[in-house]
């Protein structure tokens, strides 16, 4: 390769950069609900949402965790958006 050649470039099927990028969304979504300073499986987290099994485990993921995972998500797709105006602005 010769000096200031460009490297070539991977491309990657669009389908399939959108279906891994749903993937890691919905895994940081689990894990969001899931950690904290009461940890749980998340499948018992799930569990407990579903058919109030633990009544404290479902306030607390529905109550304090749910809002904070859905208000990063809403914080990041703002941020997301604020970032393409500003490149096709500038």
């Amino acid at each position: 390769m010769a000096v200031g050649a460009a490297a070539p470039r991977v491309y990657m099927n669009r389908s399939l950069l959108i279906f891994l990028l749903s993937l890691a969304a919905i895994a940081s979504i689990v894990l969001g609900l899931s950690v904290g300073s009461a940890s749980s499986n998340p499948l018992l987290a799930w569990q407990s949402i579903i058919d109030g099994s633990d009544p404290a485990l479902q306030e607390i993921i529905l109550e304090l965790r749910l809002p904070r995972v859905l208000a990063a998500f809403g914080v990041g797709a703002s941020l997301a958006i604020a970032g393409v105006l500003m490149q096709v602005l500038l």
